[in-house]
């Protein structure tokens, strides 16, 4: 059977065919140093527009995610909150403490990320999950899909959820710590 192998090389790809067997000659076999870098941060205009054009932010970050969803539903229209929901869950998750805003930066907490800590394994950390479910709310609002149905299906998931958090054996330890900026010099 013929089998596509997909060679880079100096940043251009190209496909050659081989057969199961074939000898290949490689001329030249190297090591190429690189740095990864995290993703980097975001300020509350990049976050929105990322969560507004979820599909677009899923194609560039994660392709082989795209190709196992495309099939079930229009990348253009995937989600995250509504225009009128997104700012009140930022606002949400910096007056809960999970997020604060340095040099127009949000950057995750400590309490944020003990938090992420416990339900990063859950389906209900998946955001394709969250956008999925925010697609079939628009459908249920436009009248493409049986209301009764979509209350069957969302109990069902919370049902499931609230199981998994419940059955997590994660011990996390909730207390921060306050910063000291020294002693004070009359006590």
């Amino acid at each position: 059977s013929d089998i596509s192998e997909e060679i880079v090389n100096n940043e251009q790809s190209f496909i050659i065919n081989v057969k199961k067997g074939d000898i290949i000659n490689i001329a030249e076999i190297g090591i190429k140093e690189i740095e990864s870098k995290p993703p980097s941060l975001y300020s509350e205009e990049n976050l929105i527009e990322d969560l507004k054009n979820f599909g677009l932010l899923i194609k560039n970050e994660n392709p082989e995610l795209l190709e196992n969803i495309k099939s079930n539903i229009d990348i253009k229209k995937l989600q995250i909150g509504t225009q009128g929901t997104r700012p009140g869950i930022i606002e949400r998750l910096k007056y809960l403490n999970f997020i604060e805003l340095k040099n127009n930066k949000f950057i995750p907490t400590e309490k944020g990320l003990k938090y992420y800590e416990i339900f990063k394994d859950l389906e209900i950390s998946n955001v394709i999950v969250t956008a999925l479910w925010e697609m079939k709310l628009k459908n249920v609002a436009d009248g493409n899909e049986d209301i009764k149905l979509f209350y069957q299906e969302i109990t069902d998931f919370t049902e499931k959820i609230v199981k998994d958090i419940f059955s997590t054996n994660k011990q996390i330890d909730f207390s921060i710590q306050k910063k000291s900026y020294g002693e004070c010099p009359s006590c």
